[in-house]
């Protein structure tokens, strides 16, 4: 079995918020898609990337249109490109999923910051740093 990319992850996250955001379930998502349950846990697993038109009827059962529509589109697009620190660092396995959550919180702590504010978010970014601190501690 090989490792789900950083991207792939990412897709797989974005497209279980939404279906929950929309308040369906997997079963009534595959329906809806002629899948079964199981085909989307694995999408939502980043064990299976839906191909675009999949991807494109997935996003349009849960809701998810506009920019964000076309930012996870441009994801699928992508999925199999390596990240920055997948290229040439010799990382280890640990240290690029580390890299990878970094990033994603980051993405994550920005919305939230544009949305609701930065001192809303200390006690997140103060769960963010032990995270980290404790994830980089050796074994």
């Amino acid at each position: 079995m090989t490792t789900a990319t950083p991207r792939a992850r990412a897709l797989a996250k974005e497209l279980r918020a939404a279906r929950k955001a929309a308040q369906l379930s997997m079963r009534q998502v595959g329906e809806k898609l002629g899948w079964s349950e199981n085909k989307v846990s694995r999408c939502e697993l980043a064990k299976f990337t839906p191909n675009e038109a999949d991807l494109s009827a997935i996003l349009a059962i849960v809701g998810v249109i506009g920019e964000d529509r076309e930012r996870l589109l441009k994801l699928a697009r992508d999925i199999d490109q390596p990240a920055w620190w997948e290229v040439g660092l010799e990382l280890t396995t640990q240290n690029t999923a580390l890299i990878d959550a970094e990033q994603r919180a980051r993405r994550i702590t920005n919305a939230t910051d544009a949305r609701s504010g930065a001192a809303a978010n200390a006690g997140l970014h103060a769960r963010i740093a032990a995270q980290t601190r404790r994830a980089s501690r050796p074994d």
